[in-house]
């Protein structure tokens, strides 16, 4: 029997390049398995691969999630310091110069 590791073959079919050997041996474990364990391991791996998923899908939507309260937060709080300049009261005053020789300078607060 042989027995092919790589087979290249061209559009029409035609066998360009097989990488293959002769085997010569009992053929009784080729005739198939029971597929019930393998469909059980199938389904066991499934299951698993689904509850990886779920776990992925919720750190995202947790991540989505507190990534939108911080601009949230952030916009509050722009709008709040924006609220202030426009509606609070604005108040100049000197500061410095002790003696003759301190610079006076002039600061406007918001209140």
């Amino acid at each position: 029997m042989k027995v092919y590791l790589e087979v290249v073959m061209d559009a029409s079919g035609k066998v360009l390049f097989e990488k293959s050997y002769e085997y010569r041996g009992e053929i009784a474990l080729m005739k198939g398995a029971d597929t019930s364990a393998m469909e059980e391991q199938g389904r066991k791996s499934y299951e698993l691969q689904l509850e990886e998923f779920e776990f992925q899908k919720s750190l995202l939507m947790e991540t989505q999630r507190k990534q939108q309260e911080e601009e949230l937060r952030k916009k509050i709080a722009i709008e709040k310091t924006l609220q202030r300049t426009r509606t609070g009261s604005q108040q100049t005053i000197l500061t410095g110069g002790e003696g003759l020789g301190g610079a006076i300078t002039k600061k406007t607060l918001f209140a």
